[in-house]
């Protein structure tokens, strides 16, 4: 039948200039992949601050940052500051914070009051309301030294050793 003909021509029409619609569409999310990819290797130099628990120590007993979120008002908020063997190396007791932001500096000491050698330090902040859990989010900061794709994502490297999906980025100065 002719007219059956014609729609099946039809049909074949649509589905070749739908086939040919996602081929430039998978051409474009590639080019804005690369896009992307390369405005993420323009980082590399700067100072990140990401999603993460490292700080980086001088060596020197000079004051290291130490930034975290709480997620709640917390009546008891303490931090734990170990060495990459995971040996706490000091305890600081901060008492009750207030749900957001919060900064401090450990002044890169052990409880001994010894100063602790140059290198990255893993830091572990614990908040609780009575006994319930305070959900806390940690901040580190660093120079990007480099950015990897191996990982079907891009992680960048910072300079206190630590690694982290670009989608940790809090934020670039």
């Amino acid at each position: 039948d002719n007219s059956q003909f014609v729609a099946e021509l039809a049909q074949f029409s649509n589905l070749e200039q739908t086939v040919g619609i996602n081929d430039r569409l998978d051409a474009l999310a590639l080019q804005t992949q690369g896009l992307q990819n390369s405005n993420i290797v323009d980082m590399v130099g700067s100072k990140a601050t990401v999603r993460g628990s490292m700080v980086t120590a001088a060596g020197s007993g000079a004051p290291v940052p130490v930034r975290f979120t709480l997620d709640g008002d917390a009546d008891k908020v303490s931090i734990a500051i170990a060495d990459l063997n995971g040996k706490v190396v000091r305890r600081i007791d901060l008492g009750d914070r207030k749900n957001g932001l919060t900064n401090i500096t450990w002044d890169g000491k052990s409880d001994a009051g010894l100063v602790q050698p140059a290198g990255t330090y893993t830091v572990a902040v614990t908040a609780k309301k009575g006994e319930k859990s305070v959900s806390v989010t940690q901040e580190t900061s660093g120079k990007v030294k480099s950015v990897s794709f191996d990982k079907g994502y891009p992680v960048l490297q910072l300079d206190n050793g630590v690694a982290v999906p670009v989608a940790d980025l809090l934020r670039i100065e």
